[in-house]
């Protein structure tokens, strides 16, 4: 059951939501997602219209209801992404995520105004204690951090003594990637590459396309759409990254947003 949202609504100036980001993607499929559980009361058609809706991102329909996700997540939940992410998980709604991703929405605290919208659907009672136990946000924030850093660490051959992360970086920046949910390994690769600092190399073109398809891997929610993914690679593409010395990680990463927004 597909949801069908009641009403015309203005689209000029608001751009297609395909160029927009994998969190504000996942709000749009967070505010569908309730509201069809809303309506229907069954977990798997709600997870099944958000898969649905999700798949043209140019449709008018797409537009129409990132519209209505923009609106309310302005006018009530005061744009704050997280917590609408983290009630729909708790409600039962799949990640289109990463698992760090999702303990950070899960983290995120319940808001009066998500039990006055959604309080009917709420979350299953087995869900809500294991949220609870969420580390806080600042320790999430920790842990991208470390996640970061000892990937930076690992990729340049360092030891903590002789790298300093944050003599590279201001702590401002990676708490911006941190709230932009950004990969924190995709954020230590383009790091290392920027500073000269990978030590990492692929001798020969084998090897590297063989990284690429691990660091593929991560993004594709199954093997089936990893198959598809690497079908549609365009082999001299990959071979100039590897001839570039750019990261295999990188490469996948850049592969992964076009293949995502087209």
């Amino acid at each position: 059951m597909e949801i069908i949202i009641i009403g015309l609504l203005a689209l000029a100036g608001y751009k297609f939501f395909r160029h927009t980001t994998r969190a504000g993607r996942e709000t749009v499929r967070a505010y569908v997602y309730l509201e069809a559980l809303k309506i229907s009361g069954s977990h798997q058609s709600a997870n099944q219209d958000a898969d649905t809706i999700m798949r043209d991102l140019a449709s008018d329909q797409m537009r129409n209801v990132a519209l209505m996700a923009k609106h309310q997540l302005q006018a009530v939940h005061g744009g704050k992404q997280l917590p609408i992410i983290g009630y729909a998980y708790r409600c039962g709604m799949k990640t289109a995520m990463p698992a760090w991703y999702r303990n950070i929405a899960l983290s995120a605290p319940q808001t009066m105004a998500l039990e006055a919208a959604y309080g009917g659907t709420s979350a299953t009672k087995a869900e809500v204690p294991q949220a609870s136990k969420q580390p806080s946000v600042d320790d999430n924030y920790q842990a991208f951090y470390q996640s970061f850093a000892d990937e930076v660490l690992r990729l340049s051959g360092r030891s903590g003594s002789e790298l300093n992360i944050i003599d590279f970086m201001e702590d401002e920046p990676l708490q911006r990637a941190y709230r932009d949910s950004v990969d924190p390994l995709v954020l230590a690769a383009s790091f290392c590459h920027k500073h000269g600092l990978t030590t990492e190399r692929y001798q020969s073109y084998d090897n590297y396309y063989a990284a690429f398809t691990q660091e593929l891997r991560r993004f594709a929610t199954d093997t089936a759409q990893l198959r598809g993914w690497l079908e549609k690679a365009d082999p001299a593409r990959i071979n100039s990254s590897f001839e570039r010395g750019v990261h295999p990680r990188l490469a996948a990463d850049g592969y992964f947003q076009f293949v995502t927004q087209h």
